[in-house]
């Protein structure tokens, strides 16, 4: 079964900067799993504001970098976030995407960036071919790249604010945990392009927002979302979106993989600290961490079915199967 597993950003910057729980390559390598290795979008986007800040330097980068890109399924070195991403994991049904086009896009992303050995090359930027067979510029343009952790770090305050300050118009006093987990799903999967299932698929997104903003209500030492060592908040939450992928998610952060266990998210078992996922590996387990989501014969299923109409919308060519089965390889 192909099973896909996350490296944020924690986990990338412990093996640049040699230190902490690394990723054991030697396991990786020999797991008898197909193992896809992908970076999600904002750790991508958290990356590259460290570059061009000078928190990762550019020798770190040059020298370390080669090993993670070793392990990285190529097609999918970067998977995408927001929209695109509800799309893909099932958790908004009304959202059309061009697949292709965002696939090739992304690994054009990640090959600028993995190659780079200044910010200069970064600006200078590349050109692509796009899945409509058009070439595409890319390049960085730092006020973007600095918008866009702004607005995700913005986005994620003011979401906390807002709940604070509507919990007291709804009544609500002394909120527990529990009542802010029950108005966070109230209503889950019933509005337009929701599935069915949303409040499942979401749970452990939910269960974390609300056990931060429960934390966020306390008088004594309050979470703050506005205080620097908050910072990256955003992106840790942005994570769990990627759990019904479904995928497993592997981070150097273990405060965060046991506050996400502390909350009794049932799908908590896809978070996991590097020295677990190096177990997990070298124990050909990560398949068993995904089940509630996907098992193999639904995904042999889906595989098989993708691979009969990428055949059919070729003209049913005889003796060329392989290509159909490979050019439609499922992102999870």
């Amino acid at each position: 079964m192909l099973v896909r597993i996350l490296l944020d950003t924690c986990t990338v910057r412990n093996h640049l900067h040699a230190i902490g729980k690394r990723l054991d390559f030697g396991a990786i390598r020999s797991s008898t799993e197909q193992l896809r290795f992908s970076l999600p979008g904002g750790a991508g986007v958290e990356l590259l504001e460290q570059l061009t800040e000078g928190r990762v330097s550019w020798q770190e980068w040059i020298k370390g970098i080669p090993a993670i890109d070793s392990v990285l399924d190529q097609r999918w070195p970067l998977l995408p976030t927001g929209r695109q991403l509800a799309a893909i994991a099932g958790t908004q049904t009304d959202i059309a995407i061009d697949i292709e086009a965002e696939r090739r896009h992304l690994r054009a992303v990640w090959r600028l960036q993995r190659h780079a050995t200044s910010t200069g090359d970064l600006q200078r930027g590349g050109w692509y071919e796009g899945a409509d067979g058009n070439r595409y510029a890319i390049k960085l343009e730092l006020p973007k790249l600095q918008a866009t952790g702004t607005a995700e770090r913005d986005s994620w305050r003011n979401y906390i604010h807002h709940i604070q300050s509507l919990l007291p118009s709804l009544g609500v006093t002394r909120a527990t945990e529990g009542d802010i987990l029950a108005l966070m799903k109230m209503g889950q999967g019933t509005y337009p392009g929701d599935p069915p299932d949303l409040g499942d698929k979401l749970d452990s997104v939910a269960r974390m927002i609300a056990r931060l903003v429960s934390q966020s209500l306390k008088k004594k030492d309050p979470y703050n979302p506005d205080t620097d060592k908050r910072r990256g908040d955003a992106f840790d939450i942005s994570l769990l979106f990627y759990v019904p992928l479904p995928s497993v998610i592997c981070t150097a952060d273990e405060t965060f993989v046991n506050r996400l266990r502390d909350t009794g998210a049932p799908h908590a078992r896809q978070v996991v600290s590097v020295n677990e996922l190096n177990d997990i590996v070298r124990g050909n387990r990560a398949g068993t961490l995904v089940s509630d989501f996907r098992t193999p014969d639904e995904q042999h299923r889906r595989w098989n079915e993708a691979a009969y109409f990428n055949w059919n919308n070729r003209g049913r060519p005889l003796n060329d199967d392989q290509r159909d089965w490979f050019e439609v390889e499922p992102v999870a």
